[in-house]
């Protein structure tokens, strides 16, 4: 695992492990939750619970109870027990989501353009407007989701609320289907059935 930024990490022994600045880790399966912020890169993690802030690349995390993030993600899977929340500032990508309850938003367009307002009327310059940001997913399976402005091939739950810019190629549910605005696209939708 490498940082750069600051992590607390507690394992399962009740070690805990804070730390700040660039840092390398090794990936562990011992670990009870990880806490921090930056930029984080790893392989493969099983924790209790994850919750992070900033740029998080890897293959894989685990979480039991749970997973919150603010900010970009790149991932091949992630298993979150109760719930999976990510409000992300910059385009996200994760292939797989497995969770009882999935909510994912972009982060407000005022905050994310805040600074550079403020900069452009401090230094006197034109700031391009930035381009929108999107998260993309091959697949989420989950009781309950909610997104904004994503795309997905495959979403498998019982009931869903989609609204912003989403494209849902194929849609599963067995309940509720909520879209909020006109800009939302499911392009197959089937009733999912009771195993």
């Amino acid at each position: 695992m490498e940082i750069k930024g600051k992590i607390i990490v507690k394992h399962t022994n009740g070690t805990v492990v804070a730390q700040k600045g660039k840092l390398i880790l090794p990936d562990a399966n011992n670990i009870r939750s990880i806490e921090g912020s930056g930029k984080i890169n790893f392989t493969n993690i099983k924790v209790d619970t994850f919750s992070y802030k900033g740029k998080i690349y890897c293959n894989s995390i685990v979480a039991k109870k749970g997973v919150s993030m603010y900010g970009a993600i790149t991932a091949k899977k992630i298993e979150a027990g109760s719930l999976f929340s990510v409000v992300f500032s910059n385009n996200i990508s994760v292939g797989e989501i497995i969770a009882s309850k999935v909510e994912i938003a972009p982060v407000e367009e005022s905050k994310r353009n805040a600074l550079p307002r403020l900069l452009a009327m401090f230094l006197n310059i034109k700031i391009e407007k930035q381009e929108d940001i999107h998260a993309v997913f091959k697949s989420i399976n989950a009781s309950e989701v909610t997104l904004t402005d994503c795309d997905a091939d495959t979403i498998i739950c019982d009931n869903i609320q989609l609204s912003g810019k989403c494209n849902i190629k194929k849609l599963v549910c067995s309940g509720d289907v909520k879209i909020v605005g006109n800009d939302v696209k499911i392009h197959s939708q089937e009733k999912k059935q009771d195993p």
